[in-house]
């Protein structure tokens, strides 16, 4: 680093673009064996780590993951909240509770429409479906 601090005041001395190249070569060079430091002090933690708590605890030290993120629906009124939900949804009709009741009502006028319901099954339908399923 030192070497990179005496090009910085000899680049700032003669402002040559020869001067300009070097240092950032050397910028460039001690940037990436400080990422390459820092990846392999950070793999190294997350390797020794012995439990779950342990590895959450070394990415929270990192700043990778943390405890407290904020919601973004903290940061709007509750106002302002329901005004964007009413003006995305105002491009679907509006939902007429009488049409709703009718179609409750009766059953799809479609063929093959059975109503639903539950019947009692004994073991003996069991063994049955199992023993068409197995052979």
């Amino acid at each position: 680093m030192s070497l990179r601090d005496r090009t910085y005041r000899a680049y700032l001395c003669s402002l040559s673009a020869s001067t300009l190249a070097s240092l950032k070569q050397l910028r460039r060079t001690i940037k990436n064996k400080l990422d390459t430091a820092k990846n392999a002090y950070i793999a190294n933690k997350l390797a020794s780590a012995s439990s779950p708590a342990d590895y959450w605890r070394t990415l929270r030290g990192i700043e990778v993951a943390s405890h407290s993120t904020t919601s973004p629906l903290k940061f709007f009124a509750p106002d302002q909240l329901c005004q964007y939900y009413a003006s995305v949804s105002s491009a679907s009709p509006t939902l007429d509770v009488s049409a709703v009741a009718v179609a409750l009502a009766s059953p799809p006028d479609q063929p093959g429409y059975k109503n639903f319901s539950f019947r009692h099954v004994t073991s003996r339908d069991v063994d049955l479906i199992l023993f068409d399923y197995f052979i």
